[in-house]
């Protein structure tokens, strides 16, 4: 712009200068100095203008120059601006991504800490038998191990019935009372080898691992032995107050005694759980059992009592040698 500016003055001055000067070739000497004062006069303000006009131009020029600068400046300044929000958008997915393979890691673990926790427990199960299938005397006290309970004991019994019968319950002689609670009921008591309930927190988890069969042998004060056998035999968690869930199909050689206690809950004297309104079956027979309203059946009952005796079947019963002298309860796991 300004060497522009620069060729329009000189070329204006050049249009002014040349007839002033013909003029003054053919004057005289004080016409000429005349006419250059007035020349002179009129140069200078025809060009101040022109000399202002390129001045602003100049610092105009100075100013476009800076802007540019500035405008460089902050092209740089944006350039490095985009490049930190791009590391920042690629910190920012980085973080996403170990966020997210933290989840999946904490997945991982709590699925493996699950498959751990089972092959463990599937690793003593084929360790320590489930029931006395395995046993192999005709009585011995072994060790079994179901999902749900640490290892405990119990009598195995191959003589009496068969092979693979585990004893739950057993009455001989009256050497044990057995008028007690839910609590002692719950965790069973006795004695293996004497008088003894295993325990409804036991039965309930043996039950629950697979389907049993019940075999119940009773003999009475005639000597007489009879048995029942219900083939698919299962008692509920305490949270259903160890509800006697089924027993399935009888057979045997005495009467169905027992089938009016299906679907009953366990009631002892401190735990009234039967269909009886206005007394307690538990308390009135002496007992711990299934009642409904109360029972046909009172297997765990006063022994040899005249009144309230171990029983099975009651409207069979004619006098008190009809009563149960001993009694054993059997289960054992159904065949495939």
């Amino acid at each position: 712009m300004p060497n522009l500016l620069i060729r329009i003055i000189i070329a204006w001055l050049y249009a002014i200068a040349l007839p002033i000067y013909a003029l003054g070739q053919s004057k005289d000497c004080v016409l000429s100095k005349q006419l250059d004062n007035q020349c002179a006069s009129y140069c200078y303000k025809a060009m101040k203008p022109l000399l202002e006009m390129a001045s602003q131009c100049q610092q105009k020029d100075a100013k476009l120059v800076d802007l540019v600068e500035q405008l460089g400046e902050l092209k740089q300044q944006l350039s490095v601006y985009k490049e930190r929000e791009s590391k920042n958008k690629e910190l920012l997915e980085m973080a996403a991504n170990v966020v997210a393979i933290k989840e999946k890691l904490s997945n991982m673990e709590v699925k493996f800490q699950k498959q751990l926790e089972q092959q463990t427990t599937e690793t003593v199960l084929r360790t320590e038998p489930n029931s006395c299938l395995s046993s192999g005397r005709s009585f011995q006290i072994q060790k079994i191990k179901v999902a749900g309970m640490e290892a405990f004991s119990v009598p195995c019994n191959n003589e009496l019935v068969g092979h693979g019968w585990t004893l739950i319950q057993q009455r001989l002689n009256g050497s044990r009372n057995f008028y007690r609670g839910w609590d002692e009921y719950r965790e069973g008591f006795g004695d293996f080898n004497d008088e003894f309930f295993i325990g409804l927190e036991k039965l309930h988890h043996m039950l629950a691992s697979q389907p049993h069969q019940l075999y119940i042998r009773m003999e009475n004060w005639k000597r007489q032995f009879s048995y029942a056998n219900y083939d698919n035999f299962g008692v509920g968690a305490e949270s259903s107050d160890y509800k006697l869930l089924s027993l399935g199909k009888y057979s045997g050689d005495t009467t169905d005694a027992m089938r009016r206690n299906e679907g009953m809950k366990f009631s002892t004297y401190d735990r009234d759980n039967d269909m009886y309104n206005t007394e307690s079956c538990a308390q009135i027979l002496k007992d711990g059992w299934w009642h409904a309203a109360c029972s046909d059946c009172n297997l765990n009952g006063i022994y040899n009592d005249a009144k309230y005796c171990i029983y099975w079947n009651v409207r069979n019963m004619i006098s008190n040698l009809d009563c149960l002298k001993t009694v054993q309860i059997f289960i054992k796991p159904k065949a495939n």
